[in-house]
C-alpha cells in the first residue's frame, strides 16, 4: 500500500511548492490542506487539495475538524509554516494537535523550536555553535549587548518569519 501525506500550509512560500515533488519521489501519495491560490496548491503532484482559507489561527480551528474525520488516512501529516507550527504548539494540550507537532511532545522541546530566546538558550546549553546572541528584555539590555558585541547588530523578535520583525543597528 502507498503511504499518504498530507501536507498543510498556512501561508503562501514558494519554496513549500517543492514538497510534493520530493515526496512523490519518495513513493508517498501526496494531499494538501492549503488554499488553492497558494504556489504548493500548483504542483502537480499534488493527488488532492483540501481547501483551507483564513489566517493561520482560523486554518488550525479547520485543520483540527478535517483530522478527526479524516486523519486516519495519512500515515504523516506535515505542518509546513512556522505561522502554522506556532498556532499549533498553543493548542499543545490538545492531543490531536501535539500529535502533528514536528518534535518530540515535551513542552521544552516544542518551545525550543517555536521561540528563538529557548532557541538560543538550548544551543547554549548543548554547546551548539551559534553566532554570539543576547536575549535582552529591556533597552538597557540592547545597549549593553551593543557595548559588548558591537555595531552592527541584529535584533529579533522572538517570534517571526521571512525576516519578520528583524532590525539592523
Amino acid at each position: 500500500m502507498v503511504p499518504r501525506l498530507l501536507v498543510v500550509a498556512s501561508v503562501n512560500w514558494e519554496g513549500l511548492s517543492r514538497v510534493p515533488y520530493l515526496f512523490s519521489q519518495a513513493g508517498w501519495v501526496v494531499d494538501i490542506f492549503a488554499s488553492p491560490e497558494t504556489s504548493l496548491a500548483q504542483s502537480s503532484y499534488i493527488s488532492d487539495i483540501h481547501e483551507a482559507v483564513g489566517e493561520p489561527f482560523e486554518l488550525v480551528e479547520q485543520l483540527r475538524s478535517f483530522v478527526a474525520l479524516h486523519g486516519h488516512e495519512y500515515k504523516k501529516i506535515i505542518l509546513a509554516d512556522d505561522p502554522l507550527i506556532w498556532e499549533v504548539a498553543k493548542r499543545r494540550r490538545e492531543p490531536w494537535a501535539r500529535r502533528l507537532l514536528p518534535c518530540a511532545g515535551q513542552d521544552k522541546v516544542i518551545d525550543f523550536l517555536v521561540f528563538k530566546t529557548d532557541f538560543i538558550q538550548g544551543c547554549k546549553e548543548k554547546n551548539i555553535p551559534i553566532p554570539q546572541s543576547f536575549v535582552c528584555e529591556s533597552k538597557g539590555q540592547v545597549l549593553q549587548a551593543a557595548r559588548t558585541v558591537g555595531f552592527p547588530l541584529v535584533l529579533k523578535q522572538d517570534q517571526g518569519h521571512s525576516g519578520e520583525g528583524v532590525k539592523l543597528i
